[in-house]
């Protein structure tokens, strides 16, 4: 779970936190499944947008490829960052650069 003190939501609740044996390939394994939307990486960590009633099937699937599954978790963004990626706005970020 990813909290910075401004509070939490979960802005795409079908994120999940990874870290696996394997990035690279657990990245390619997952972005060919039909159901992950996108998989990304934030943070040395893997993000995979898909539905966390199908978290079973993901760690299933990349230990079928011998990719074995180290850590899994929600994410869940600020209050800020939500705002942000819902308006497409990140001028308030900039602002907070500036300072």
């Amino acid at each position: 779970m990813v909290e910075d003190g401004h509070g939490s939501v979960p802005a795409q609740p079908t994120l999940g936190e990874h870290g696996t044996t394997d990035d690279t390939k657990a990245a390619a394994i997952m972005s060919a499944l039909p159901w992950v939307a996108g998989v990304t990486t934030e943070e040395g960590y893997l993000l995979a947008e898909a539905p966390p009633e199908r978290s079973w099937e993901l760690t299933k699937t990349l230990a079928e490829h011998s990719v074995a599954v180290k850590e899994m978790s929600p994410v869940e963004v600020s209050l800020e960052r939500y705002f942000l990626e819902v308006t497409g706005d990140d001028s308030a970020s900039k602002r907070g650069e500036d300072s």
